[in-house]
């Protein structure tokens, strides 16, 4: 009678320990679903707050001026005030070229453009930044560039593309290839409101006995495309302007 009751206990101390550990099991991969779950809800909020980030920083072409800007606004901008004036560009006050040469620790002051165009030509388009060595100066182009991917890089991070070697380049690859490109950067989706703005750095030659690097900043969006009018907007133009006439003609 003993050994009945003894197996009929060993009996169900197994039906509970299997129980416990299938529930012991469903609470870990409860816990762990749950944990994917929490994971994929933070990377689609980090990604939501990347794209918005990216989205108001894409407007900005440098400093607090802005792609769209007229030329009148943009001399109103810290950036750009005093700027020289040469047809469709503005060249940067040669004191806050020299600021900015100081601030990023620069061998040379970089040459800095804003470029307007459009229909009007009275839209800021691009910025265009560069500096130039003789042969003999060399290492002091290879300085200024990665002091300059350096500091896009403190603003958008690690480049889309970069050029590895930048630190072995001599001159003589630029007798050979004419152009390198050194480093891209994408910033935006182009599904915001401000565009996907691009930055592009290349080595060139210069003359037979000089080098440079060119910086380009631009925006997808800019120059503003005129908005194509569909014919309900054509006519509703056409009714609004022959009743302004109508209006003119029977004022008196």
């Amino acid at each position: 009678m003993k050994k009945l009751v003894f197996a009929l206990v060993a009996i169900s101390l197994a039906f509970i320990s299997c129980d416990n550990g299938a529930k012991k099991r469903q609470a870990e991969a409860e816990a762990a679903e749950k944990a994917r779950q929490d994971s994929i809800a933070k990377a689609k909020e980090e990604e939501k707050a990347r794209l918005v980030f990216e989205d108001s920083v894409a407007i900005f072409a440098w400093g607090d001026a802005k792609f769209g800007m007229t030329q009148k606004e943009v001399l109103q901008t810290k950036a750009f005030s005093g700027a020289d004036r040469y047809d469709d560009s503005f060249s940067m006050d040669f004191d806050k070229e020299i600021a900015i040469k100081r601030s990023l620790g620069l061998k040379r002051w970089p040459d800095i453009w804003i470029d307007f165009g459009g229909k009007t030509k009275n839209e800021v388009t691009r910025i265009r930044i560069s500096g130039s060595v003789e042969w003999k100066d060399f290492e002091e182009l290879i300085h200024d560039m990665k002091q300059m991917i350096k500091e896009f890089k403190s603003k958008y991070g690690k480049p889309d593309s970069e050029f590895e070697y930048l630190a072995n380049l001599q001159y003589q690859d630029l007798d050979k290839y004419k152009s390198v490109s050194v480093a891209n950067w994408i910033i935006g989706s182009g599904k915001g409101n401000n565009g996907t703005k691009y930055i592009n750095m290349t080595a060139s030659t210069y003359t037979s006995t000089s080098y440079k690097y060119d910086i380009v900043i631009y925006n997808s969006d800019y120059p503003k495309q005129p908005k194509e009018m569909s014919q309900k907007e054509i006519q509703e133009a056409k009714e609004r302007a022959q009743k302004e006439k109508d209006a003119v003609e029977n004022s008196f």
